[in-house]
């Protein structure tokens, strides 16, 4: 999982087709280090050759960032298509959750 700051949100997020998974977390955090160990794993190796890209933005370090997309709870994932947020999570939800999310999206 790459690391965005505001250096290259823009030139990762936004310069590409691909489906854009983004988790805004902290290193403190307990659920966003949970997600990262044990629910990241299995979906990049289910999406490992798809159009599906994840990276992760600390909030921590990234603070304007997170004020840009409101973000609040920890961990929050917004999914980018098309230069725009098209859908979201927050929480650590169930491998089942990000699947459902992921494939609605990658099948419109």
């Amino acid at each position: 999982m790459v690391n965005l700051t505001s250096d290259n949100f823009v030139e990762n997020v936004f310069t590409t087709n691909k489906l854009i998974m983004v988790q805004f977390s902290a290193n403190w955090c307990s659920s966003c280090m949970e997600f990262q160990n044990e629910t990241l794993p299995k979906l990049e190796k289910l999406y490992l050759c798809s159009d599906v890209n994840f990276y992760k933005v600390d909030v921590d370090q990234e603070c304007a960032l997170a004020e840009q997309y409101n973000i609040d709870k920890l961990p929050t994932f917004l999914f980018f298509k098309d230069r725009r947020v098209v859908n979201f999570i927050i929480g650590n939800e169930s491998i089942r959750s990000f699947q459902r999310v992921i494939n609605d999206i990658l099948n419109k």
